[in-house]
């Protein structure tokens, strides 16, 4: 009987692993976004890849990861919804920083809530007129 019990339980934790294992998203299985530099950082709570069409960023992209710093990583607004978040950034105008203006400073989770907004306002970094900032750190990076 003592048996029995063991097997439906050990039965029982297998099933419930397997559930997590197929709902949790793999950061594998997002869409890949434009660029041919990515790098996938943390914001918060929230994890984003971010793309750039500029060799020296990259660099500095593949130099930064592993680092215990957070950098402002940002540029324009991309409305669209056929992404995790509903936006990406434009990979050319991706700007990376130490520090920013606090007034471009946001999250990914707030221009999650309403990326129209932000596709639409901001200010210009001189590489577009709507411009804005998340403060991650840099986990991993890949070329394309």
């Amino acid at each position: 009987m003592v048996k029995k019990i063991w097997i439906f339980i050990y039965f029982i934790a297998i099933l419930s692993l397997l559930s997590c294992i197929r709902k949790s998203p793999s950061k594998y299985e997002e869409r890949v976004v434009p660029g041919k530099h990515i790098v996938l950082i943390e914001n918060y709570s929230e994890e984003m890849w971010i793309g750039t069409n500029s060799d020296s960023l990259g660099q500095v992209m593949r130099n930064t990861v592993g680092k215990a710093k957070k950098y402002w990583i940002g540029g324009g607004v991309v409305e669209d919804s056929s992404y995790r978040h509903g936006f990406y950034f434009d990979p050319n105008t991706i700007v990376i920083a130490e520090i920013t203006a606090e007034g471009m400073q946001t999250t990914i989770q707030q221009i999650e809530q309403n990326p129209s907004y932000y596709s639409e306002n901001g200010f210009s970094n001189g590489y577009t007129e709507h411009a804005w900032y998340v403060l991650g750190l840099f986990k991993e990076y890949k070329s394309q």
